[in-house]
């Protein structure tokens, strides 16, 4: 890239297109609004020809939507933004993704951190990335079977069912795979608990969170300790323990 970042907005709200540039000049003078759309089949045409570094892109849409338009793309060579007014369920998938998204009306702030990630980031969107983002998004609600977990160096796409257990540090966690590897990620075990707390996945101390299909045993010791599938012994805390005991019976 250039110290430019070549953008394009497609959006099918006239208002929404023009808020967004007015931020975009006030708060990120480094994106270069190149061309807008009001739908996709335009905006497709824009893309294929101008070749943007980045793309904000509306998901609701009519006729054909945001996915869509990616689906309907030859490659994709460009990082995209979501601007969406979409509901949780599909915020959600966004984050099951590490797809980043704005929601309507968009925040200053929200937009200099998304458009600084753009920037800084080396897991640029891909074709792995939106196939992801779609099989979560048609998918069971609330029953992701793939999640994105970033790192200082890539992407790692793992399957939700592989993940034994996560362990914070700080401001960083390590997530245990049923492989016997290791990812080291820059997100707290609070953020992994907020995608993974509806896979079943249990908060059994500050510093651990697991899977309950893959509990080995519970330890009646002083305090009580959990026995992973992977020899792994977690300790449980005591405003915890009623808790998983009542989800474990």
């Amino acid at each position: 890239m250039s110290d430019k970042i070549k953008a394009i907005i497609i959006d099918d709200e006239q208002h929404c297109i023009e808020s967004l540039e007015i931020e975009l000049q006030n708060h990120c003078p480094n994106v270069e609004v190149i061309s807008k759309a009001t739908s996709a089949i335009e905006g497709a045409e824009l893309i294929k020809n101008l070749n943007p570094d980045l793309v904000f892109l509306d998901v609701e849409m009519p006729w054909i939507n945001g996915f869509e338009l990616l689906e309907k793309l030859e490659k994709i060579n460009f990082d995209v933004i979501f601007v969406t007014g979409y509901d949780q369920y599909a915020i959600k998938a966004f984050k099951f993704s590490a797809i980043d998204y704005l929601l309507k009306p968009v925040s200053s702030d929200e937009l200099i951190t998304a458009v600084c990630k753009v920037r800084t980031s080396v897991n640029s969107f891909n074709d792995e990335h939106l196939s992801l983002l779609l099989a979560n998004i048609k998918g069971p609600q609330n029953n992701f079977s793939k999640i994105a977990l970033p790192t200082a160096e890539s992407i790692e796409y793992v399957a939700v069912n592989d993940i034994i257990r996560c362990e914070s540090n700080g401001n960083y966690c390590s997530v245990y795979l049923t492989n016997g590897k290791k990812i080291f990620l820059a997100k707290t075990l609070k953020n992994m608990e907020s995608l993974l707390v509806d896979q079943k996945f249990i908060r059994v101390h500050n510093s651990h969170l697991i899977s309950e299909q893959h509990i080995s045993r519970y330890v009646k010791t002083d305090g009580g300790e959990i026995e992973m599938i992977d020899g792994s012994k977690i300790p449980i805390s005591r405003s915890k323990k009623n808790e998983f005991l009542n989800r474990n019976k």
